[in-house]
């Protein structure tokens, strides 16, 4: 577990140091770069498989269903732009208590989710993007009956991504946007994907209003501890992008 962690932590590591390098080397080719900061909330249902130790349990739970269970919750994406190249990073931490019926049990899990990545400017209207995303599930299940068994573990891994961005105008001020990317490819999870449509408002020259929804799939299995989490994540959310 050490061994995983630490090779997730230099992985990162240099995958910070490449973007910060990548994004100074094209500020002085490409000349002044602007910036976006959005903080968003998003809320969700969540379908699939965990397992912690081997002991499995299935999520089925509705929109409102976490957000009642919801114990805490932050998200927030940045950017840099120029004509030609994007830098990028997002971060989500969601720590969530739902129930289960099969078996009947309760889970409560802490979920990091941290990107970084680059991309691409092929035209005004579409940008290829790549990157990775560190992915951290703290999880207990507590089976309910005359057992009660409390199992507790944890897993990190990085899922490398590739994908794409798609822009279209409407009106002076508004447009709809498009991402889209799959990632895993086995070095962390088995496969992974993500797809956000996003429609934006530019309220201001220095605020934007977005509206999206947002489908996270994640697959992974450990095999030598038993953790699985095969789920899917999707739902609506909103917020304010800050430009400078």
């Amino acid at each position: 577990m050490l061994k995983n962690q630490s090779r997730i932590q230099f992985i990162l590591l240099i995958l910070a140091s490449c973007l910060l390098g990548f994004g100074a080397e094209l500020q002085a080719e490409n000349g002044k770069w602007e910036y976006v900061f959005a903080p968003y909330l998003q809320g969700a249902s969540i379908d699939g498989t965990v397992a912690v130790r081997g002991q499995v349990a299935e999520i089925d739970v509705s929109f409102s269903e976490a957000f009642e269970n919801l114990e805490f919750g932050f998200q927030g994406h940045f950017e840099a732009s120029n004509d030609k190249w994007i830098v990028l990073g997002d971060l989500t931490y969601l720590g969530l208590g739902v129930g289960s019926t099969t078996p009947d049990a309760e889970i409560d899990f802490n979920q990091w989710l941290i990107e970084g990545g680059a991309g691409y400017r092929i035209n005004e209207n579409f940008e290829t993007l790549f990157g990775g995303r560190f992915n951290r599930i703290d999880g207990t299940i507590e089976f309910h009956g005359p057992l009660g068994v409390k199992l507790q573990g944890d897993q990190s891994w990085f899922d490398p991504y590739i994908g794409g961005r798609l822009h279209i105008p409407a009106g002076k001020r508004g447009e709809v946007m498009v991402r889209g990317d799959i990632g895993g490819f086995g070095v962390g999870s088995d496969f992974a994907w993500t797809l956000t449509p996003t429609v934006v408002f530019r309220a201001t020259d220095r605020i934007s209003i977005a509206a999206f929804y947002r489908w996270i799939s994640v697959d992974r299995e450990n095999e030598d501890d038993g953790f699985i989490f095969d789920v899917l994540t999707s739902g609506p959310g909103a917020g304010f992008a800050f430009h400078f």
